[in-house]
This record gives C-alpha cells, structure tokens and sequence, in this order.
C-alpha cells in the first residue's frame, strides 16, 4: 500500500516483456514500452529521471462537471492509499478517487509485440458519474527525442468501431525506418461509443506551456508537431455497475502489417491475454526454487 507521502525512495520497477517486445513500468506508472532494444527503439518516451519518475504513457480521468483531472496510477494528494502489486508477467494497481474504484492491470501478449492496461472503474455507493477518460502516449520510435522528429502520425478506425492511432517512423537511418506503433482504447460498447483523438501533444500546453487537458480532442494528424497519439471517451459509471475499458499498444516492423495486428489483437478478449501469460510464466518458473535468508 503507497499513499502520496510513502512510496519507495527509488522507482520500483517490473519489467513486463515477450522476446521481442517489453515495457518498464514503475509503482507511480513510470516508464517507457520497447520493441527490440529497449535502448535503441524507444517505442514511447523515457526519460531518465529516478525522482520525479515522469511517464511516457497516461491514463487521464476527468470529471467534466467540475473540471478536476486525475492521473491514474499516479499518487495523489487526498486520494488515500493506492495498492500496488508487481506479479510475474504483470502489474495490478488499485485506488479510490472521490468514491470511484480503479483497477488498472497490465501485461504484455504472451508472443505479440502488444501491451494491454485493463481499466475498470466502479462505484458502490452514490449516484452515476458522468466522466471522460483519456489515453495518451508519448511517441518516441528511436533512441532518443531526436527521432520524434521524423514520426508520421494516422488514424484509422478498427472493424467493429473505434478508433485506432498509428505512428511511423519515416528516417531509416537508426536501422527502425518503417517501425510502426499504434495505440486503441477498446470496450464493450466501441460499435456505439463516440470517441474523440489527437496526434498532437501541443494540444495539452495552454499558451505558458503548462499541461492541462483539453475539453475536446482536436483530430489533429500527420507529419511534423509533437507526436503523440490520444483517444478519449465519455463514460457514466453507475452503482454496482463497473465499466471496464482497454488500453492497447501494439508495433510492427512495417505499416503495411499495422492493419492485420490491430485487428487481431482486438479479437482477443483482455482476460484471455492475460490467462495466457500467466500460464506461460507459470510453466517458465514451476521447476524452480529460490532459498534466500533476506
């Protein structure tokens, strides 16, 4: 259990990861994705800093009625203590924000090079809640900041409903050019649901250059700006009735396949993926014992 005032002196990290594809993620949400090198080709932005801890990738929850935005899986005054929890294989986080449950959980696809956060929000006493949820990444697709500057951003929108954002990397120069990632927000209801994105992070700075949330997402694309990738949904959460959504972060070594792995990792339940890479590791550690006195 952390609260805004205790968590550990140092990032406490787990590395969720198939051969080719992994991510970094700290007890405050810190972190980066790869694909590869995890030094070579960033897929979304790292930055070295043990203190502050600052992550690439966001989930924002707003209350639209009163403007207020939290950073889940982040620590937050007032908002009690979260629970943390590093497994094999992935990263359940929990906490209460002014009488709504989350639970966030992470994994990575046993053999694609594809990350998943569940999100469920919930509510057991109240009246409904009327909010707005927003994924954002930080595309990086190189070595360092400096590759941002040749990220070609798209969107496109998945059979079954949505919307899916890719980003390209077009300078072949690092030895990735052509790498492809792309970012979804799927739930149960993606036929119906109206979503709203961006590729442009200079939409979250106000004219000082300080963070803040847009009241609506600009569907701003393509070469050039700062890139990101940005989907948002309106949500009602209803007592005793959760609304679970997913985040998905996918990469190919060609955009021409970005199509086909978006769509089968969208044919693939989230508690499946996530049965299959426990049972992987399962069979990776059951024939090993540790004894250790610490």
């Amino acid at each position: 259990a952390l609260g805004a005032a205790t968590h550990p002196p140092r990032p406490w990290i787990n590395v969720l990861a198939n051969p080719r594809f992994g991510c970094h993620l700290s007890e405050m949400g810190g972190g980066h994705t790869w694909a590869g090198n995890s030094r070579m080709h960033q897929i979304t932005r790292w930055r070295n800093d043990p203190l502050a801890d600052p992550p690439g990738e966001w989930l924002l929850l707003e209350d639209p009625a009163s403007g207020r935005v939290w950073p889940l899986a982040r620590a937050l005054q007032g908002a009690g203590e979260r629970g943390v929890e590093h497994g094999i294989g992935f990263t359940r986080m929990t906490q209460r924000i002014e009488g709504i449950d989350v639970t966030l959980e992470w994994c990575v696809d046993a053999e694609a090079a594809l990350k998943q956060c569940r999100i469920r929000l919930a509510r057991s006493a109240g009246g409904s809640r009327a909010l707005r949820l927003v994924a954002l990444v930080e595309w990086t697709l190189g070595d360092s900041s400096r590759a941002r500057a040749s990220v070609a951003t798209r969107c496109t929108e998945p059979r079954g409903g949505g919307v899916a954002l890719l980003a390209t990397q077009l300078d072949a120069a690092g030895g990735f050019g052509g790498a492809t990632a792309w970012l979804a927000l799927r739930g149960d209801d993606d036929l119906n649901a109206r979503h709203e994105w961006t590729c442009d992070r200079r939409e979250f700075h106000d004219a000082q250059g300080r963070l803040v949330l847009p009241a609506q997402l600009g569907q701003s694309a393509g070469l050039g700006g700062d890139p990101c990738a940005a989907i948002g949904r309106r949500i009602v959460v209803e007592r005793d009735r959760p609304v679970e959504l997913c985040m998905l972060l996918g990469h190919v070594d060609d955009p021409d396949d970005a199509h086909a792995a978006l769509a089968a990792a969208l044919a693939v339940a989230p508690a499946e993926r996530l049965a299959r890479q426990r049972e992987q590791w399962r069979r990776l550690v059951a024939p090993l014992q540790v004894r250790t006195p610490d």
